[in-house]
């Protein structure tokens, strides 16, 4: 008995030798090694729909950590609530040989809440282990298994986290009930998924291996859109009670529509000054801006995830007893504040911030993070984002223009496209007048109109900073070598399409450099290009999404007894990609400078990268032209 007893466990150690000796680093190809920080040595992914309420996700990977910058993701970390729980977890830590050195267990996960600053109530959670080693490189594996009492969230695959990642082997399995109609969209990835059959069951399943990594290009398309993904969704699904149908834009929309339905009744108190401020406006596009004023003035934003919460808003009344809500909330009770004085509107679901391209429209699925109202009027439509008190109406941002939103009314969802801002909107205007002294020093007196997507970060700036704050800020971001701001204003101009006047003094030091009797002046005192695209070997697409136009007009004094040695000829650059044109003269001791740059929105093959890179490092070297002025004998 004790032999036999014996011979098991020795025979335990030798199996389990044989896995952890799997995942020694030598074992990895040199090729996934290449420019990689982290190698996905392989990956389970097994995501079962048990019925329309309820789903298991199990994963199982194992990551090797090759060095300091891959240590961001050797960590574990899982979200839950009352709609999902972790129900299993282990860890374990090999060495670069593969030999085992750590086992981490369920006590070892930190439970913390995972309430974010601007969240007033989220019944989210996170379970969470940081693994501290620093003894590079080292394999991290986990399993765990979670479960969900929905199924409106699908489990999607995304086998690459980042840039610098490899993979050697992922595979994803989703498993269902025979009969279940279930959807996806692949991306980057060529084959068929494969189809099997089980006792009542049906899966389908993907797998990739050898996956090299990829170093993020500059202008280029996020990872996610480079590498294999698989977007799942439902037909039919259930949460808290509620059914929904996802085969159509259409069909989810009326989901979403059922959530806010009888939401609306505002408090009689509400409604008075609604009518009050409203009674002697005919137009509907002023009744608007009143009331989206009075949102503005009278509510904040606070995100509020609880349960449903995170998809059904709060009611009007709640809104305005409390002077607070979230996205869903606040475009809610804007909605509310319209309807009382007859104007109908829509709850537009969109997914705003970066990435936003990236809603398959073919697969109606929950893509969307964040909500915004839509104003249709005869003539014009309206959109207002409704969590901030500062934005103009009618301007959606950066946040949130030029993509997808998914309109919801009483007849459903419709796919729309937001607003988008180019080249007539996206504006920056700027007139210098500056006197230079024979020390090379100068002061300038400089006025500067920002419109469209190029006021944002001005908008910001001048809305959340103080005074102090923001002379700081400016004492250190603009382009010249010492300077210092003497003085500065902002004057907002609100409208749908909003602009920023910029006023600035100021005093820069050296800015032209002396040589004996000459003076070398750079007429382009702020607009020059910064940055150079590197000379690299492109492999992915280059994506411009942002058009704008630059225009400046300079005019520098220079001091008397000086006269013109040298003046650069006229630059005139014209490309796929944009336009440049800059021209000097001197005219009775002052030099003018035009300027001229548009810069155009669109995706281009990698193999424009090298005219891309030209085109940018010709506008670079005509920014930096001078003017050489010799002091007259």
């Amino acid at each position: 008995m004790f032999k036999r007893l014996l011979t098991a466990s020795l025979l335990a150690v030798t199996v389990t030798t044989v896995l952890a000796q799997g995942y020694a680093v030598d074992k990895i190809p040199a090729e996934l090694k290449d420019r990689a920080n982290v190698v996905k040595r392989m990956e389970r992914i097994q995501f079962v729909i048990i019925n329309s309420g309820h789903t298991i996700l199990k994963k199982q990977y194992a990551l090797t950590i090759l060095n300091e910058q891959g240590a961001v993701y050797s960590g574990f970390a899982v979200y839950y609530s009352k709609l999902s729980s972790l129900k299993s977890f282990t860890g374990t830590l090999y060495d670069a040989s593969g030999r085992e050195i750590q086992k981490i267990k369920w006590k070892d996960l930190k439970d913390e809440s995972a309430v974010s600053g601007s969240n007033l109530m989220d019944d989210y959670r996170i379970k969470r282990y940081e693994l501290y080693h620093r003894d590079y490189p080292y394999t991290i594996v986990y399993e765990s298994e979670e479960e969900n009492n929905n199924s409106l969230f699908f489990e999607d695959w995304q086998p690459v986290a980042g840039e610098k990642y490899a993979v050697e082997q992922s595979a994803f399995t989703i498993t269902y009930p025979i009969g279940t109609k279930v959807r996806y969209s692949a991306l980057n990835y060529g084959n068929a998924p494969q189809q099997t059959t089980g006792k009542g069951t049906e899966s389908l399943s993907w797998e990739i291996k050898q996956l090299k990594a990829i170093k993020y290009e500059p202008l280029s398309k996020s990872v996610d859109e480079l590498t294999p993904t698989v977007l799942t969704g439902p037909e039919v699904f259930q949460i808290e009670g509620y059914q929904g149908n996802m085969a159509t834009w259409k069909s989810f929309g009326q989901f979403v529509y059922t959530l806010t339905k009888d939401r609306q009744e505002l408090p009689s108190k509400v409604k008075q000054d609604v009518q009050a401020l409203t009674k002697s406006l005919s137009s509907e596009y002023d009744k608007i801006a009143v009331l989206y004023n009075y949102l503005q003035k009278n509510t904040r934003y606070i995100s509020i995830q609880l349960g449903l919460g995170g998809w059904q808003p709060f009611d009007a009344a709640y809104v305005a007893k409390n002077a607070y809500g979230d996205c869903k909330a606040l475009v809610n009770y804007m909605r509310s504040l319209l309807n009382e004085v007859g104007i109908a509107s829509d709850y537009t679901l969109i997914r705003a911030g970066n990435n936003h391209h990236r809603i398959i429209t073919d697969l109606p699925s929950q893509q969307f993070n964040h909500v915004i109202l839509c104003v249709p009027l005869k003539q014009d439509t309206v959109w207002l984002e409704c969590t901030s008190q500062t934005l103009p109406m009618g301007y959606l941002s950066a946040f949130t223009e030029n993509r997808y939103a998914l309109l919801v009314n009483e007849d459903g969802g419709k796919l729309v496209h937001t607003p988008k801002y180019g080249l007539e909107e996206n504006k920056q205007l700027r007139y210098i007048t500056a006197d230079l002294d024979e020390n090379g020093d100068l002061k300038a007196q400089i006025k500067t109109i920002y419109s469209g997507l190029q006021q944002d970060d001005v908008h910001d700036m001048i809305n959340y900073l103080t005074s102090d704050k923001i002379q700081e800020r400016l004492n250190k971001s603009l382009p010249l070598a010492t300077y210092k701001v003497v003085k500065f204003s902002y004057d907002p101009q609100i409208s749908k399409l909003p602009s920023i006047k910029e006023t600035l003094e100021v005093e820069a030091s050296g800015y032209a450099h002396t040589t004996g009797k000459r003076l070398m002046i750079a007429p382009n005192i702020l607009s020059k290009r910064q940055g150079r695209l590197s000379k690299e070997i492109r492999t992915s697409p280059i994506v411009l999404d942002f058009p704008y136009v630059d225009l400046d007009t300079i005019q520098i004094h220079v001091p008397s007894g000086y006269r013109l040695e040298a003046i650069p000829d006229e630059a005139d650059i014209q490309s796929k990609f944009g336009a440049y044109n800059f021209k000097m003269e001197l005219k009775n001791n002052k030099i003018y400078c035009y300027r001229t740059f548009k810069q155009f929105d669109g995706e281009y093959p990698a193999s424009d990268y090298e005219e891309l890179a030209a085109f940018y490092d010709a506008v670079h070297r005509a920014d930096r032209k001078q003017v050489i002025m010799a002091k007259s004998e």
